[in-house]
């Protein structure tokens, strides 16, 4: 019998490979992967490459990143070239049965987020390159994806800046970026940081009413408990008995930051909303962990 994570890891690889399908920029790049280990040299991959590559790609050279809602009608997909510092991302929205489309047309995604970026403190020269059509300098890092699936929390900024990101929802009913109350009072907190803005505990403000406390209340303490089975999978896992003790330390700080981070979102809270404003928080960061635990290297998970 198929079980329900099989189903939903069916959907998600028929997702991926849509998106891969309809466009030629994500086609070329798994083209080039593919090229990795061959012992042929092959000269007509036909991608879209930055200027100045040699066709053969390094995956570690070159991070992607497929980010889907809750309802999965949505993917956020992300590419970024470590050694060129480029950068190009798309944002794909379900069509009918498997297939994914640009949301308003491919490169709409991308044009919004650089006039965003223009008309909010940010010079054109910090992030657009003459050279490439297909890519820029524009940080664009994945924070969260609502419950409802309504908004995606995404954080800009310039490449290779020390200062952290102007944090900003797409929402996707209107299909427009917004600011809210609570993402204003996150910006003016981290202007003032640098370095470590990326630990911030943040997560997406749903725009529908929320599910029961009950329910709300069930998820959390279900998350709560594949928390600490990862958390506790990965230090086993981890040979070195100084990484364990620097894992268990910087949990320990997460915690710490995570209920800063919700008494920031707490502020904001309708009245009478409060506690399952608090139950969605936690839910939702404590999932986004989960993931963090299970599939970050100890390097990225203890920087």
């Amino acid at each position: 019998m198929t079980t329900d994570l099989e189903i939903a890891s069916a959907a998600y690889e028929s997702q991926v490979s849509e998106v891969v399908d309809e466009d030629d920029d994500v086609a070329g790049y798994v083209r080039r992967l593919e090229l990795v280990g061959d012992d042929d040299d092959d000269d007509d991959d036909d991608g879209h490459a930055p200027e100045g590559s040699t066709g053969e790609v390094d995956p570690a050279e070159c991070q992607v990143g497929f980010f889907y809602s809750a309802d999965e009608k949505w993917i956020f997909y992300a590419e970024h070239w470590r050694h060129h510092g480029l950068l190009a991302r798309e944002l794909y929205h379900h069509e009918t049965g498997v297939k994914f489309a640009p949301s308003k047309g491919k490169g709409f995604f991308t044009r919004e987020l650089q006039s965003y970026a223009a008309r909010n403190g940010f010079e054109k020269s910090d992030f657009i390159d003459e050279r490439e059509k297909n890519y820029d300098h524009l940080g664009t890092a994945f924070r969260a994806w609502s419950l409802d699936s309504n908004r995606l929390l995404i954080g800009i900024y310039a490449e290779g800046s020390e200062y952290g990101p102007l944090y900003v929802y797409f929402n996707t009913r209107t299909k427009a970026l917004e600011q809210t109350p609570y993402l204003r009072e996150l910006n003016k907190a981290v202007a003032k940081q640098t370095d470590n803005y990326a630990h911030d505990i943040v997560c997406a403000e749903p725009t529908a009413p929320l599910p029961p406390e009950s329910e709300l209340k069930a998820r959390l303490d279900a998350l709560n408990e594949k928390l600490n089975r990862a958390f506790a999978a990965r230090v086993e896992r981890t040979k070195e008995q100084d990484d364990a003790n620097d894992l268990r330390q910087v949990q320990d700080k997460w915690v710490k930051m995570r209920d800063e981070g919700l008494k920031t979102y707490l502020a904001f809270a309708r009245k009478g909303e409060e506690e399952r404003r608090r139950l969605q928080f936690l839910s939702d960061v404590t999932a986004a962990r989960i993931d963090e635990i299970s599939q970050s290297s100890i390097a990225a998970l203890t920087r």
